[in-house]
């Protein structure tokens, strides 16, 4: 089993082109940035800034022989990332090291603003109430609807020993129209 959640950022696919132009390599990109965001940093000039200013610390666990990445490589690398990917292995960190929720919240949501765009995120989202985390998230755009995405949602978490609550939406119309496995 894993813990340390480079290790679960390194089974992460790189996107870019493997040549010997690449100075940073991708775990440094992820784990930078992600220590950045838990630490309320949001954007990449910002997040660069972050890394810069913890470089000593970041040093003795990563290799930084050619500094912080710039905030341009940072929005490129993650414009490209294969998002769902990142997601599974975020999430598995998370539910490897946080076992045991009493009560997980399932909720979709479109992302502030975006109500009445077309190209509008929606997430589906597992919420663990006592710890305050969110378990695991899956964009809805590909995937048809709320109801449709939740299987795939599920089958990041492990919800077995919790009570889960999520809207009316959910709620099956005929006997037998979901299933999931997971559930006893």
């Amino acid at each position: 089993m894993l813990t340390n959640p480079i290790d679960y950022l390194s089974q992460v696919h790189d996107p870019r082109r493997q040549n010997k132009n690449l100075l940073h390599p991708l775990k440094n990109i992820l784990t930078i940035a992600l220590t950045a965001v838990i630490c309320g940093y949001h954007d990449w000039v910002d997040i660069e800034d972050f890394g810069n200013e913890n470089k000593t610390w970041f040093a003795t666990f990563l290799d930084l022989t050619h500094g912080i990445p710039s905030h341009d490589t940072f929005g490129n690398v993650f414009k490209r990332l294969n998002k769902d990917e990142l997601s599974r292995y975020l999430s598995e960190w998370i539910n490897q090291t946080q076992a045991n929720h009493p009560h997980i919240a399932i909720d979709g949501k479109f992302i502030q603003g975006g109500y009445k765009n077309d190209n509008a995120l929606q997430l589906v989202t597992a919420f663990a109430s006592q710890t305050k985390l969110i378990l695991a998230q899956v964009d809805i755009a590909d995937k048809n609807n709320e109801i449709s995405t939740l299987p795939q949602l599920l089958k990041l978490i492990d919800i077995s020993g919790s009570i889960v609550t999520a809207d009316a939406i959910y709620t099956p119309q005929t006997p037998n129209m979901l299933q999931y496995p997971n559930i006893h």
